[in-house]
């Protein structure tokens, strides 16, 4: 059983994986020694509990790796039951408007799962969200792909996805098939954050099984069940820099040999530890990506 650590604050709605186990099952894969290991209940996926967002993260990288199937995050969503989110997926269900959807995209992010940075901008063109999260959550392709493919199977429920465009942190899949199909037309791969571009068509479109009752209580229950957040900038950095501190504590990791480190190792305060948070997030990104295993 892995011990509880500071990924485990960062958390998510566990009904967001609640169609994995039988699609691991569809691959001959047993996901509850992968769920031992990761100190997880099977069962917890059809609750709206919150569970760590690492450990789900890293049991859906090693679901994909022992299936040998990049895809298969956003082909989960096939048998994905919506609502299964509970206040979040019903409030998308029933947004009355394209506009309302985003809005109450933008507005429970945080309650759906802990992101590190998210933001709404609307202009001429459309809206565009925007969001990432913190370098600690080192393996997560897997679980982007599959939340985004949810919220689009709801955007076209509403109005089709004609239009939208996606940018994704990942790297472009061997396959592009499932991606387009699932997700969007028009996709790239490799940005810096996650972004869904809705076009004004989007956010003009009526839905046609819209609730604007339903639709605000849902709002109130995502505001009531929401976790506690601070500050999200304060919250990134604080993330990167106990990051930093935790992982100079282990012999065997790769950033000890590292100058900046090493030096404040060897007696430099920890401001100079916290400069290096702020100018060298993503060189922790990278070193982390190359020595995490999927456990």
């Amino acid at each position: 059983m892995p011990p509880r650590n500071l990924t485990d604050e960062l958390t998510t709605v566990a009904g967001l994986a609640s169609a994995v186990v039988e699609h691991a099952q569809s691959y001959g894969i047993d996901i509850k020694p992968i769920c031992k290991a990761l100190d997880i209940d099977p069962e917890v996926f059809q609750s709206l509990a919150r569970i760590s967002l690492d450990r789900l993260c890293r049991l859906l990288e090693a679901c994909a790796l022992l299936a040998d199937d990049e895809a298969f995050g956003i082909t989960s969503i096939k048998g994905y039951e919506a609502g299964s989110t509970g206040p979040f997926g019903y409030g998308l269900m029933a947004a009355p408007t394209g506009l309302d959807f985003v809005r109450f995209l933008d507005d429970h992010i945080q309650y759906v799962t802990h992101t590190s940075y998210s933001k709404l901008t609307i202009d001429e063109r459309g809206a565009h969200l925007a969001w990432t999260f913190a370098p600690v959550i080192v393996k997560r392709d897997q679980y982007v792909d599959m939340s985004v493919g949810l919220v689009m199977q709801r955007a076209r429920d509403l109005s089709g996805s004609d239009g939208i465009e996606i940018d994704l942190e990942r790297p472009a899949p061997r396959n592009l098939q499932p991606f387009r199909q699932f997700l969007a037309r028009r996709l790239n791969f490799g940005a810096r954050v996650n972004c869904v571009h809705f076009p004004r068509a989007f956010l003009n479109a009526q839905n046609p099984t819209g609730d604007r009752r339903l639709f605000e209580l849902m709002d109130l229950q995502c505001r009531s069940l929401r976790p506690p957040s601070p500050a999200k900038a304060a919250d990134f950095l604080e993330q990167v820099r106990r990051y930093l501190l935790l992982q100079v504590s282990d012999e065997d990791f790769p950033l000890r040999r590292s100058h900046p480190i090493s030096a404040c190792r060897s007696g430099h305060s920890s401001g100079a530890l916290l400069h290096t948070a702020r100018a060298s997030t993503s060189f922790a990104t990278r070193s982390a990506r190359k020595s995490a295993s999927i456990f």
